[in-house]
Formats: C-alpha cells, structure tokens, sequence
C-alpha cells in the first residue's frame, strides 16, 4: 500500500461556525431575532483574510453565525482569525460598555487568547452587519408616496 508519508506540523485550523438558521445567508437575522436567541446578549465580529461575519452564543453555548459573509481583511496572513466583541444595547451593537469586559484577540496555536492591533479590523460599521427590525408601516407609507402623483395643472 502507498500512503501520503507528508505531515503537515504546525497546521493552520479553519475557523468554522454552522449558520444559525437559513435565513442568515439571506441577510433577514434581525437585532431582534438576535436578542430572543443570544445566551449572554454578547457577539463577535470574527475577520479573516478574505471574510468577515457576526456570531453569537446561543442558550446550548455554541457559537453560531448570524451574519452573511462581508469582506474580510487582506493584511491578515493567510490561516489567521482576529475576534472582537460587541454588546447590544439599545438596538445597537457597541464596542464597550460598562461593567461588561469586552475583548479583541486572537487565538495562538495553543488555544490560549492573544490581543490584537484594532489597526487590524476593516474599517466598517459593525452594525450594518445585524439590522433593526424593519418598520412595516414606514414600508408602506414609502410604498403609497412612490404612486402618489401630482395632481392639477
């Protein structure tokens, strides 16, 4: 028998997290949604070198992704993955907050959390990645200007 007698030492693990429902890859996980099914009302914006996205805790304590993909960091080396979290209060998501310790790191090859340059995360607002709930009836009055017509001479 032949067998592949090359060892990869030191391989990069693949950061990976399941979609929370198939509605995120169609863009329609609210704030809403997110805060009925976060455990700890925490995410974090994990940013590759060609991807970028949002996942939360759920109440079974995994990890979940609640975003799409968006574009990612093109400085990151290929393998790394930098992690930021984010709070939401008040229908959005914030950086800081009182009393809660909120982190930017990075996982070395041991596990073990390391912190990152914030210089290394696009420079996108985050909270265009979950959106508010839309408002149904601002929908419609849009809906009823745009036939609305001039009336007279």
């Amino acid at each position: 028998l032949l067998s592949n007698r090359h060892q990869i030492i030191n391989a990069e693990q693949v950061v990976h997290f399941d979609s929370f429902s198939p509605e995120v890859d169609q863009g329609n996980f609210t704030l809403k949604d997110f805060s009925e099914h976060s455990a700890d009302n925490k995410a974090t914006w994990v940013v590759e070198k060609n991807r970028s996205y949002m996942v939360m805790n759920d109440h079974n304590n995994r990890k979940l992704r609640v975003t799409p993909y968006f574009d990612g960091n093109p400085q990151l080396p290929f393998g790394e993955t930098i992690f930021k979290e984010f709070v939401v209060e008040g229908g959005r998501l914030k950086g800081f907050s009182k009393g809660v310790n909120l982190n930017a790191y990075r996982v070395s090859g041991n596990g073990e959390p390391l912190l990152v340059d914030p210089e290394l995360f696009p420079n996108i607002d985050v909270n265009a990645y979950l959106r508010p709930e839309p408002n149904k009836r601002l929908m419609r009055r849009q809906l009823v200007e745009e036939r609305r017509f001039k009336q007279g001479v």
